[in-house]
């Protein structure tokens, strides 16, 4: 069996799955062998790690069938969904630790099971409220990386349902410093829960468990945690997510598998409880009985004396009987004449709690009434209390309890369990002298009285209460159905948005393919800028198409920012060559400035960077008629910043906070006049906030504007530089007639796609072949060999996707090496690009492609090629 481990050795949460794992499997008679590999992610996230990963594996196991395969935590998961069928082809895989599973991620492939990883938020706030039920605040502290905002969807309508009972305060998207400075303002009577916190906003990282340290001494109230790797690091405890558990039950499920279960036969697990644990010191420390504590609680770091209690009572216990058996030798008449009125005394004092007992108090015997105190005679409205003597309680109850079953024989139940078994508690709806009724809370236990066996049963009003418990039940439950409707709107919104997208996308695709490809055979200046027109208003389509798609990807949590290395100079320089003849053909003057001071690597989202310069950029050109636009990049406080002036008409400084809203410009009559929606700038200030960073404007009207942004970027290590884009115009005399000849399958089934790129392609060397739907494709790829292929995901009889896997079948089948495949389609949300890759595509295109992008695409492909080909051929020289 192979495990692989998203971590490294040491890590917290993955050495307690495998601890879990081992457990497991030790119960079995089975000889379960396991190879474990450390994909060491937590601490190396790029794409090149995950190539190199995969070399590594294809080089250890290509000739190694493994029985089955363990993915622990998501980027294993994901990994082997990927590459599995390429790596162990058929091999059953079972997951655990995965967070935020949802069942599309298994959508057509077969053999998988396993266990997700959910924390249960409700289970940490109830039982926060039965340790501290008069708490007046719960800080709930979070970070703000794409896991703890998926936690918080889930967790927020739970602490609003639970509002009216404690207020709660979120404190997310802070530095470390002002999280310290907030715990230390925690007020007597607050209770904190800790959410997994790694990362501030200054982008600065430290171990989730040194924070919890951190938080626990800053704070002088209760911390309580969510996950177990906090355990032992000053949080009380909590409902905790275990990993121990995770790894438990997966290996639970391996063994079923070996024993010959289908996987596919095996539900995912979903709903692994957490389980309650708390660190004795701290309870300790807060003052917390453990009586308080939900039944079946953990309670670790205990220290010797709490260990061995029951050793020290029992041993005190002995000592004691000793000594009474030493004395009791001694004891005389007068001891029991003492004894004798210590009992008279002792009924005295019973008799007279019992009459002032402010809770109504009845004795029964043979479930009869044979005593009750005033207390009782007044709950139930009876003239007296020889009216209650001689009742039995389903006397003054209903015909039926809420559960359906009836009185009598309920109440007959019960009386005989609480004689045989000892003390009881339940709930018991009374009906009164007057014919109203009661919910009441009974509590009952057997004793002796003057020597009669009897029932004392003490009784609570509790309707109030009931009524309050059944109206937060009712709010819960509206607000999860609330919820669940907002979730299903948004899903819907999201696949209409999706689905827009591509059939827009689609024509589009044409529309300006054929457009640019008219522009390099037109000389006519007229016809030139019809033409223009035309390609431009597109242009204009596919900008608004995109805004809406990032707005609509912001509302519901889907945006995605990478994190990888990235040159400063270079994204300054390609930014600049667009827009300095931007400016050029406007009559502007362009400059861009660089902080020499500045890392020449950064680590971020270079793409978003990129969207957000352009179109602060944009904008500024497009309001300034005359004068000059620049661009400069220093160093702040809280990062980078990026500055772009320029000597335009301003903005009114009343009119800030508007420009910043969705489909708002400062002023309306500017959008007839310089054209645009209005969507940019909300959509820039929202990526720039999801990066941890901060944007603003300083400016007036007539002079000129400098909107600016800070982002969290840190100084990164350089990678190798990547192929550069080709220019506009790509004819044979330039690059496109330097690219090495391959050959080309292209799966499309809309002729005018086709003929696009057909003209795309005229002037290359490349050998191109159509197939006009899966079915076609794949067959043509098992009787051609083909350097490329380029499949359109949605088409007749067999899609894409489907197309794909078969041809990786096919491929490891024959002992084929795997060709490139590369999918293309109008879908823009990041679920089509998860498809195509766990379909087998090495990559992803999206429409309309431009002929550049296209050239520059197989121009990159094409040097790749030719440098494997150049060193397989110098290492067999050399062999």
């Amino acid at each position: 069996m192979l495990l692989l481990n998203s971590y490294h050795p040491g890590q917290v949460w993955g050495d307690g799955e495998m601890q879990g794992m081992r457990e497991a499997l030790s119960q079995s008679p089975l000889d379960v062998v396991l190879h474990t590999e450390y994909m060491d992610t937590k601490r190396i996230v790029d794409d090149a790690h995950f190539d190199n990963l995969l070399r590594l594996f294809i080089h250890k196991y290509a000739q190694r069938p493994m029985a089955a395969v363990v993915a622990m935590d998501n980027n294993a998961f994901d990994f082997i969904r990927r590459h599995r069928d390429q790596l162990f082809p058929g091999a059953p895989v079972i997951f655990c630790g995965v967070n935020f599973f949802h069942p599309g991620q298994l959508a057509g492939l077969s053999g998988f099971t396993g266990v997700a990883e959910a924390f249960d938020g409700r289970g940490a706030v109830e039982a926060i409220l039965r340790i501290h039920p008069d708490a007046k605040r719960l800080q709930v502290i979070a970070d703000d990386t794409n896991t703890v905002r998926a936690i918080l969807a889930d967790l927020t309508p739970v602490l609003e349902a639970y509002a009216e009972r404690i207020p709660f305060t979120l404190h997310r998207g802070v530095s470390f410093d002002e999280l310290m400075a907030q715990a230390a303002s925690f007020k007597p009577g607050d209770v904190a829960l800790l959410l997994p916190f790694s990362r501030d906003r200054l982008g600065r990282h430290m171990p989730t468990t040194t924070v919890a340290e951190h938080v626990a001494q800053s704070a002088s109230v209760p911390v309580y945690g969510s996950w177990d790797f906090h355990l032992g690091h000053g949080i009380v405890g909590g409902r905790l997510t275990n990993a121990q558990a995770q790894g438990r039950k997966a290996g639970e499920l391996l063994l079923r598998v070996l024993a010959g279960e289908a996987p596919e036969r095996i539900p995912v697990v979903r709903t692994l409880p957490g389980a309650f644990m708390f660190d004795a010191r701290q309870l300790e420390r807060f003052d917390i009985s453990w009586s308080d504590l939900p039944a079946g609680s953990q309670i670790l770091y205990q220290s010797w004396l709490q260990l061995n209690r029951g050793n020290l009572l029992a041993a005190a216990l002995f000592g004691a009987l000793l000594l009474l058996a030493f004395y009791g030798w001694g004891a005389n008449h007068s001891q029991k004449l003492l004894s004798q009125a210590a009992l008279r005394d002792s009924e005295a004092r019973f008799r007279t709690l019992f009459e002032l007992s402010p809770d109504p108090v009845w004795i029964l015997a043979d479930q009869r009434c044979v005593d009750c105190n005033q207390a009782a005679v007044q709950i139930l409205g009876a003239p007296s209390k020889a009216a209650v003597m001689g009742l039995h309680p389903a006397d003054v109850s209903p015909p039926l309890q809420p559960n359906g079953e009836d009185s009598y024989a309920m109440a007959d139940r019960l009386l005989n369990k609480t004689v045989a078994q000892g003390p009881s508690h339940f709930e018991w709806t009374l009906q009164l002298m007057d014919g109203a009724q009661m919910v009441t809370s009974v509590a009952m236990r057997p004793f002796t009285l003057d020597g009669r066996a009897v029932v004392y049963c003490t009784v609570r009003d509790i309707t109030d209460a009931k009524a309050a418990e059944e109206a937060l039940q009712a709010s819960t439950h509206a607000a999860e159905l609330a919820r669940e409707e907002a979730q299903q709107a948004n899903r819907a919104k999201s696949e209409f948005l999706a689905n827009m997208s591509h059939e827009i996308r689609t024509p589009m695709n044409v529309i300006v393919g054929m457009g640019e490809m008219l522009l390099e055979m037109e000389e006519d200046p007229l016809k030139r800028s019809y033409i223009e027109s035309a390609h431009s208003a597109g242009e204009s389509l596919l900008t608004l198409i995109d805004d809406i798609l990032d707005i609509s990807k912001i509302e519901s949590a889907k945006l995605e920012l990478a994190q990888r290395p990235f040159e400063l100079a270079r994204l300054i320089e390609s930014i600049e060559r667009v827009f300095a003849l931007t400016a050029r053909n406007k009559g502007l003057t362009f400059s861009a400035h660089v902080d020499p001071q500045l890392p020449a690597w950064l680590l971020g989202d270079e793409q978003r960077l990129r969207q957000v310069s352009t179109n602060l950029l944009g904008n500024a050109i497009k309001f300034t008629e005359s004068g000059w636009v620049a661009l400069r990049v220093t160093a702040d406080p809280a990062g980078v910043r990026f500055t772009v002036a320029d000597s335009g008409i301003g903005i009114a400084k009343e009119k800030v906070e508007t420009i910043f809203q969705p489909f708002a410009q400062a002023d309306g009559g500017v959008t007839r006049r310089f054209g645009g929606t209005g969507l940019g700038l909300s959509i820039s200030q929202r990526l720039v906030e999801a990066m941890g960073g901060r944007m603003g404007v300083d400016c007036d009207v007539a002079e000129g504007a400098q909107v600016w942004f800070c982002a969290p970027l840190t100084a990164a290590q350089p990678e190798a530089a990547t192929q550069q884009p080709f220019p506009y115009r790509m004819t044979l005399d330039g690059a496109a007639q330097e690219m090495a000849a391959m050959r080309i399958l292209i799966a499309e089934d809309c002729d005018e796609n086709i003929n696009l790129m057909q003209a795309y392609l005229r002037d290359t060397a490349h050998q191109i072949h159509f197939a006009r739907d899966g079915e076609q494709a794949l067959e043509a790829f098992r009787d051609g060999a083909f350097d490329l292929v380029l499949m359109d995901v949605q088409m007749p009889r067999l899609d894409g996707y489907s197309a794909t896997r078969a041809m990786r079948q096919w491929e490891a089948e024959q002992g084929a090496e795997p060709t490139p495949i590369h999918a293309l389609t109008a879908h823009a949300f990041s679920e089509a690009r998860d498809q195509s890759h766990a379909a087998g595509c090495d990559g992803f295109l999206t429409k309309p492609i431009r002929k550049r992008d296209l050239l520059s695409f197989l121009h990159g492909l094409s040097d790749a090629q030719e440098a494997d080909a150049e060193a397989a051929s110098t290492a067999g020289n050399s062999a």
